[in-house]
């Protein structure tokens, strides 16, 4: 009987595992409850079974639970329990609660690993305690602990990216031992992509730049993530040229971009009369890769417009974000109002405020709006009769309707020298 117990209970642990392959965390949990039904002994690998996959399923508090019901039940965890017990904790952001189960391993004769520790840098990385991160790390480098891997490395640069350390952040890749597994090469990627990443926070793009130069030195092949941290901070070098170039690059490089790095290198567009290379990218996000844009999208065209004064086009795009069914943000009201503004397009100025009177909810839209109707006030004295023409073509465009102004504007897409001007500077890259 006791044989037929433990093979069932066997059974159930293999079966447990084979649905947490698939992230089947409810179906794991629902064969662990008819194990219990049938008083079948669990014992503490299957816990980490359970543990384990409700880990990955974003299923904290369960795991968490699941660790506590089996120290109830009177089974002692062995070392992979506690590291995904730390892992919990840190998703669940009880950091705390991570450092006091990682004290208790020596009452219970267990020695931490380097699971151990890399669950422990993580749940305080969550947490922004760095400094807790850094002493961890530190007490491995002396000996105090297992030898650093390839994954502690990373966890620890993701803590110091969060901290904003990013001194830190570059001296630990010279610390960076070389990958021997493809795991090991994966992991290697994600501390690169992370330093990147905590030069781009703290606005120290000529870093990221040397960063990446690094990665390309080692024959690391930059990801997706990595090509979208270089182009978050060479925006900060307000270059849009650069940024383009780079964005080539990365496509040359066969990488494929996501929406997210179409928007980056649009936003990189917001400086004067560079409006149109922005437009470029968001049509060709559109034919080329089937993205389509979303509020972000249509913000960052918005600003890059209105940087450049551009009053019609940027009516358009703000016109676009209502027909696609976004939400439009206040301050691209105030960034629409700024251009009407100052190319002295009073009806299209007026027009928006009482637009974004009417669609005001937030205390900061209303903040908005009266900012709006303030300069409002000062811009309809200065009119002058001779801008008739000019108020007049800003009548017709306040007039329109959404989806209207969205047509127009794209016809007139065909008389703008955008293609061309991407060609001189070698932005289109050329048919194979």
């Amino acid at each position: 009987m006791a044989t037929r117990a433990m093979l069932s209970a066997k059974t159930y642990t293999a079966s447990m595992s084979a649905l947490a392959q698939k992230l089947a965390w409810r179906e794991v949990i629902a064969l662990f409850a008819s194990m219990k039904e049938q008083s079948i002994q669990a014992d503490a690998y299957s816990f980490s079974v359970v543990s384990s996959a409700c880990e990955k399923a974003s299923q904290w508090s369960l795991a968490l639970d699941t660790f506590i019901q089996m120290r109830t039940e009177g089974l002692v965890p062995n070392v992979v329990n506690f590291a995904g017990a730390m892992s919990a904790c840190g998703r669940a952001a009880r950091w705390r609660m991570a450092l006091s189960l990682m004290k208790e391993l020596p009452g219970l004769q267990l020695e931490a690993d380097a699971a151990v520790y890399n669950s422990l840098i993580s749940a305080c990385s969550r947490a922004s305690e760095w400094r807790e991160s850094l002493r961890l790390f530190k007490r491995m480098e002396r000996g105090l602990g297992p030898k650093p891997t390839l994954v502690t490395y990373g966890a620890l640069a993701s803590a110091l990216e969060k901290g904003e350390q990013w001194p830190e952040a570059l001296l630990l890749l010279e610390q960076l031992p070389e990958p021997r597994t493809v795991k090991g090469h994966a992991s290697l990627v994600i501390a690169f992509n992370t330093v990147i990443s905590a030069c781009e926070k703290a606005w120290r793009w000529p870093f990221a730049l040397q960063v990446f130069q690094r990665m390309e030195e080692k024959k690391l092949k930059p990801t997706t993530i990595t090509w979208n941290a270089l182009l978050s901070a060479i925006r900060r070098a307000e270059s849009w040229q650069t940024s383009l170039h780079l964005f080539r690059q990365m496509q040359a490089e066969d990488v494929t971009p996501i929406l997210h790095t179409y928007n980056i290198s649009i936003s990189s567009c917001h400086t004067v009369d560079a409006w149109p290379y922005a437009l470029a990218l968001m049509e060709e996000a559109r034919q080329c890769q089937s993205l389509f844009p979303d509020d972000v999208t249509y913000f960052h065209l918005i600003s890059t417009a209105c940087s450049s004064v551009a009053w019609q086009p940027a009516l358009c795009f703000l016109a676009a974000v209502k027909d696609e069914g976004y939400e439009v943000e206040p301050m691209s009201y105030k960034q629409v109002f700024t251009a009407c503004d100052r190319a002295s397009c009073w009806t299209a100025a007026l027009a928006l405020v009482e637009e974004a009177a009417q669609a005001e909810e937030a205390p900061a839209s209303s903040q908005h709006v009266r900012d709006m109707q303030r300069n409002l006030v000062g811009l309809l004295p200065s009119v002058r009769p001779e801008q008739g023409g000019h108020l007049a073509e800003a009548a017709r465009f306040s007039a329109n309707k959404p989806s209207d102004m969205s047509a127009r504007f794209s016809r007139c897409l065909v008389h703008l020298p955008i293609f061309t001007a991407f060609h001189g500077v070698g932005l289109v890259p050329q048919k194979k």
